[in-house]
């Protein structure tokens, strides 16, 4: 090999180094953007971003700014009630599986939004921003709802983790899940509660 070549080979390597080390740089630059832009005060840009976020063919950025917004939501950082519910709702469009137990756990959050505004009165009509995010991941929610209301003595919770299971599984699974529940339950306070709840779908 000559010296030229040599030369010419170490060059061409070295720049392909930097233009990875670029692309990685560049890369999380946009990300860091992205995500400035989603928790944004300013409702216009964070609109835009979240429907730049969700509207995109699912690819590795995607993967990891919904990754981001979910660290970031279990930080419990002190935000708008209305910025916090957009970030939980694109955890749900891109239906971020890992995001499950964040979810339940805060399935009772209400954003400053007329949507997601919640009235235990009136729960089979409107759906907090988590449960929204919860019937939007679908199936994968359930094993961990069907959880959550077999262990909770909070008639509304009781009422919340059913209605979100029956948007996402329909009149008769949520029947027959509610059947399976009473059928097994031991503690005759949760037996009654569940058999009234089951009764709305009678």
């Amino acid at each position: 090999m000559s010296i030229n070549r040599y030369f010419y080979e170490k060059k061409l390597l070295y720049c392909l180094v930097l233009v990875l080390f670029a692309s990685v740089y560049w890369e999380a630059q946009a990300q860091t953007i992205l995500f400035s832009r989603l928790t944004s005060e300013n409702d216009a840009i964070r609109v835009k971003a979240k429907q730049e976020t969700v509207s995109a063919p699912v690819n590795k950025e995607q993967d990891t700014i919904s990754k981001e917004i979910l660290t970031f939501l279990e930080k419990k950082p002190v935000l708008s009630k209305t910025i916090q519910g957009d970030l939980i709702d694109i955890l749900g469009n891109l239906k971020r599986v890992d995001a499950i137990p964040y979810l339940i756990d805060h399935i009772t959050f209400s954003a400053a939004t007329a949507k997601y505004i919640y009235n235990p009165m009136r729960y089979r009509y409107r759906l907090t921003p988590a449960q929204d995010a919860l019937v939007g991941i679908g199936e994968p929610a359930i094993p961990p709802l069907l959880d959550t209301l077999k262990k909770t003595s909070d008639d509304g919770l009781e009422k919340t983790y059913i209605w979100t299971l029956y948007r996402i599984v329909g009149r008769t699974r949520v029947t027959e899940y509610l059947n399976q529940l009473i059928k097994d339950e031991t503690n005759e306070t949760k037996r009654g509660q569940l058999k009234a709840n089951k009764a709305i779908f009678d």
